[in-house]
């Protein structure tokens, strides 16, 4: 059996909570297992299942929970099974540290309304793999690392597939920068800028970022700001990828994409504004108002 490990619960918005873990290395087959997310009001339970089955995901938002109630807490666990066997594990419980500030959260959803409908454009994110089923084309167990370094199975990251499933965002891409630099086989022109994007999902060095277009940049560094210690928006640099890179095998399928928005923009239902009594919000909704950030 695999064993899940690392379970993080966090919050991006009063809307929801999401949810990301890792298996511990393996040579089982990924699509062999079927991940459930399961939910609670106590480490103990009695738990209930909160999500379908998940194949080769590892991540989860529940849309189901009211971050505005006092003293309540949710716990949440992994629950794997082997789709063959039956047999299953679970993950230890996790549940939210600090709860996101009221600010915080409506900086992030500023934000989100600011990349979504005016400076962000379509793009898909595949996060490379760290975790998971090792690659038995490329990857050499002794020496611990990859030897070919376009390999079709692992993409170069010594996982079988390389990369997670795509997950589609708006992203501000800034105009490009071009240099040159010189060595020993003469010039070679590099092509790097830089890009914003909302905090979830969160972004890692290594990962690749595929515009509409198809142009392919690999993240090279990531830095955050942050308001009170949550994070509300990623600044990326990020390194053209050659065309013709093992890269541009990472093929983007519809059906296969993780559609992780930070919220329904039209759901105000469930937000106030600062000092706001919630009772008054509801009523501003009912009325037709388009929420907290309108005058």
């Amino acid at each position: 059996m695999i064993t899940i490990t690392d379970l993080t619960v966090r919050s991006f918005d009063l809307d929801h909570l999401d949810m990301v873990w890792r298996i511990a290395d393996t040579y089982e087959e990924e699509l062999d297992y079927t991940f459930y997310v399961e939910r609670a009001g106590a480490p103990s339970g009695p738990w209930e299942t909160v999500s379908s089955g998940l194949k080769q995901q590892y991540l989860f938002r529940d849309g189901a929970v009211n971050q505005r109630k006092h003293n309540t807490t949710y716990y949440y666990r992994i629950k794997a099974v082997h789709n063959v066997s039956g047999e299953f594990t679970y993950s230890q419980p996790g549940h939210q540290g600090a709860k996101m500030p009221r600010e915080a959260a409506v900086m992030i959803y500023n934000e989100n309304i600011l990349f979504t409908k005016f400076t962000g454009m379509l793009c898909w994110l595949f996060p490379k793999k760290t975790f998971g089923q090792k690659c038995q084309v490329c990857y050499d167990p002794i020496l611990g690392r990859e030897n070919i370094s376009n390999c079709l199975t692992c993409f170069g990251s010594g996982y079988v597939g390389g990369y997670h499933r795509p997950v589609r965002l708006h992203v501000q891409i800034f105009p490009m920068a071009q240099q040159v630099q010189s060595d020993t086989f003469g010039n070679s022109e590099q092509q790097n800028t830089s890009a914003m994007c909302i905090a979830f999902p969160p972004v890692s060095p290594e990962d690749v970022l595929v515009e509409s277009d198809n142009t392919r940049w690999r993240v090279v560094r990531v830095e955050t700001s942050e308001r009170l210690r949550f994070t509300v928006r990623q600044t990326l640099s990020l390194a053209k990828i050659p065309i013709g890179d093992v890269e541009y095998s990472l093929p983007i399928e519809e059906e296969n994409v993780l559609n992780l928005a930070v919220a329904d923009p039209y759901n105000y239902s469930i937000r106030s504004s600062i000092g706001q009594d919630d009772a008054n919000h509801s009523q501003e909704v009912s009325d037709g108002h388009n929420g907290p950030f309108n005058t």
